[in-house]
């Protein structure tokens, strides 16, 4: 006769009201406000169904209590009735429902450190058995603790679709978005929950935190009963019936009191906080200026004091670059292995040089020579040693020195007996010299190569017309190319040597030639040279359709990227489309990442981080559905993209993950650099700090010095 009555009063509810399953939670939230009856009851009893098991998964993974857990649940909805008039504007409470159910939980743990022994919850805890390991539920725990300090934009869409369960279309057609959004967002909060748990020593793959989200969600519905019972008892409080309270146990009652006073005290110090702050700047700038305009001769002296601090970066609020040249020299003098101790002092002393510490930097350099002299071995290791070497002079503006080291490169080449090794040992040296801006000393070095092939000569003279063009040389890098096109044509009509694929000998050489034509045509079209421009990146175009379709992506990314800077923007946009749509368009999950993290880069350098950032997820995309192995290509090929893109924690899990340690030292320079560039100089030294591999500690420290460099050039320092 109940479950008749109960029927009815279902089916009068439904004609009053309609069906409310269809209803976002903004708008049960509403009802519920509106309605203390049957129908708001009804609206409250969604809300439950809808977001009760990912509560009650979030309570159970840091209680471990099944009864605890019960209470929190409870618990976590009765605060959503005190908070629902705040919450209703939201399309989607999960995420909101996610941070109080850690709140609640955090605070019942703390209480049951201290309950009494006679609450006899130990035999409890002692019979539930959640089918987890204690790695398991160490892990669950950081879990949901580190999702809980995303963004709000990455948190909801986490919750929505791995604790919750919902497809991407669902949680796009609940938060009002597209679903391409939703995916976004969920591939890099991902990428940054990641970062998060290893920060925290727990480094789970893609694959194996996709795993630990997806086992949160294998969780069955909430009882009916349970549903029920929490929905009357939040319709009943919302009435004002306090005695309902009665319902949830003591412990709880004090915990729903406290946190709900937490976040009513939390919103009113961001309020207070942001009001404080725009008065007192207002009451400061006042008072100064006050004081300032009246006396000229301060005003004038106060000026010149800031320039000069400026200029020295003595500014207590900036890294300061000398103390991170000594933590740099220190780190270096740890370094145990003979070439890479040289390696990082010459590019040490490149920094000081840089920074105008001449003396320092001579004596620098002094060391990594007397290093390089004293473990001599193999003449084309020498070689190696001695180019790197030339390319800090080079970058440290010492050209006479340069020079000078050349001249031994080239002198100790001579001795290298075999031809191929002696031809790559230039190699290098020429491309550490285009690197490192000396233009004429590659050319020199190239010159010393004897019976080079077309293509390597139509390569290496490509890049160094890429870089005089770069460098403001426009005649320099017109002679320059013209000699890279008679190379490349004569390349072209050379036949394969020993079978070997054309692809790879010509399309490196096709690749480097766009590479120096993009430059050459931005510095044509800032000469006025607009026609000149054109007709450079329309000969690029037709060299780019040669090269195979795996390699296209990046050099239309060049090309599209030289449109875009030298102002025809049409032109730009139909060639990124294309590089885009190659990318996209490749048969392996590890091309298309490599393809488009090197659109992405090239989108960044020429200033687009927008559509570089764009590019990058698309990239973080395929990676969420098709998990690679950490420390291999993808995570390689997306270590210079992280960096460029912003992605500091996900660019330090990529670069600590290479296998390689002087690949790994590498990676973690670049992206201290991008961070330093970026003006977050001190959060990147406080991450180098906490290295304790020396060699690790001291690329990171250069890559802030650099990147503090970089800044201030772009500030217009130095």
């Amino acid at each position: 006769m109940a479950l008749i009555r109960s029927g009815c009063r279902y089916a009068h509810t439904l004609f009053n009201v309609g069906s409310v399953g269809g209803l976002t939670d903004g708008e049960l939230l509403g009802l519920f406000i509106s309605r203390h009856d049957e129908a708001g009851e009804l609206a409250f009893t969604v809300l439950v169904e809808r977001h009760g098991p990912m509560v009650m998964r979030v309570c159970r993974s840091i209680l471990r209590d099944e009864h605890d857990a019960h209470d929190a649940l409870q618990a976590t909805f009765l605060i959503l009735v005190r908070r629902c008039r705040s919450v209703r504007k939201h399309d989607s409470v999960a995420s909101w429902l996610h941070g109080v159910a850690l709140r609640v939980a955090a605070c019942a743990r703390a209480g049951a450190a201290r309950r009494r022994l006679h609450e006899h919850r130990a035999a409890a805890l002692a019979t539930t058995d959640f089918g987890a390991t204690q790695n398991d539920l160490d892990l669950a725990l950081a879990l949901h603790d580190e999702l809980g300090r995303l963004p709000q934009r990455y948190r909801v869409v986490i919750v929505l679709c791995y604790l919750e369960g919902l497809a991407c279309e669902a949680a796009a057609l609940r938060l009002g978005v597209p679903v391409g959004t939703v995916k976004s967002r969920l591939a890099r909060g991902r990428e940054r929950l990641r970062g998060r748990l290893f920060r925290r020593g727990l480094a789970p793959s893609g694959g194996l935190l996709g795993m630990a989200l997806a086992a949160e969600t294998a969780q069955a519905a909430l009882p009916g009963s349970i549903v029920k019972a929490i929905a009357r008892t939040a319709t009943s409080f919302a009435a004002g019936e306090e005695a309902t309270l009665g319902a949830v146990s003591a412990s709880m009652s004090s915990i729903i009191e406290r946190v709900a006073f937490v976040m009513s005290l939390s919103k009113l110090a961001r309020l207070t906080t942001a009001t404080f702050a725009v008065a007192a700047a207002s009451i400061g700038i006042v008072a100064f200026a006050q004081r300032t305009l009246a006396d000229p001769p301060r005003a004038r002296a106060l000026g010149k004091a800031i320039v000069g601090k400026a200029a020295r970066g003595d500014d207590p609020a900036r890294v300061q670059p000398e103390l991170v040249i000594e933590k740099a020299l220190q780190a270096a003098d740890l370094i145990t292995i003979p070439w890479m101790k040289a390696y990082a002092l010459a590019d040490i002393a490149s920094a000081q040089a840089r920074l105008g510490h001449a003396e320092p930097a001579r004596a620098t350099f002094r060391r990594s020579a007397e290093i390089i002299e004293a473990n001599r071995d193999d003449a084309s290791l020498h070689v190696t040693k001695l180019a790197w070497f030339a390319k800090a002079q080079a970058i440290a503006g010492d050209r006479a020195g340069a020079r000078a080291t050349i001249a031994k490169i080239i002198d100790s080449a001579a001795l290298i007996g075999d031809l191929t090794k002696r031809r790559r040992g230039l190699d290098t040296a020429v491309r550490w010299q285009t690197e490192g801006g000396n233009a004429e000393g590659a050319l020199e070095l190239l010159g010393a190569i004897k019976d080079a092939p077309a293509s390597t000569l139509g390569y290496s003279l490509s890049t160094i017309a890429g870089a005089q063009a770069k460098a403001g040389d426009l005649k320099g890098a017109r002679a320059t190319m013209a000699r890279a096109y008679a190379e490349a044509e004569r390349a072209e009509k050379e036949p394969p040597k020993n079978g070997q694929d054309p692809v790879h000998f010509l399309d490196p050489m096709r690749w480097a030639q766009v590479r120096g034509i993009a430059p050459f045509a931005i510095a044509e079209a800032k000469a006025g040279d607009v026609d000149g421009a054109r007709a450079s990146l329309a000969r690029a175009r037709i060299i780019v359709e040669r090269i195979d379709d795996e390699y296209k992506p990046s050099p239309l990314a060049e090309i599209a990227m030289a449109y875009r800077i030298a102002g025809d923007q049409n032109a730009a946009d139909e060639t990124l489309k294309s590089a885009l749509a190659l990318a996209m368009g490749l048969p392996g999950p590890a091309q298309r990442i490599d393809a488009l993290a090197r659109v992405a880069i090239v989108q960044s350098e020429s200033g687009a981080r927008a559509a570089a950032r764009e590019t990058f997820d698309q990239a973080i995309w395929i990676i969420g559905e098709h998990p690679q192995p950490p420390g291999g290509h993808a995570d390689q090929c997306l270590s210079g993209a992280r960096a460029r893109v912003g992605d500091w924690p996900g660019g330090r899990l990529a670069a600590l993950g290479q296998t390689d340690e002087a690949l790994r030292a590498i990676h973690v320079e670049g992206l201290c650099f991008a961070q330093a560039s970026a003006g977050e100089a001190r959060d990147s030294l406080k991450w180098a700090d906490g290295q304790t591999d020396p060699l690790l500690r001291a690329h990171a420290l250069l890559g802030i010095i650099r990147g503090i460099i970089e800044q201030t050039k772009k500030a217009g320092g130095k």
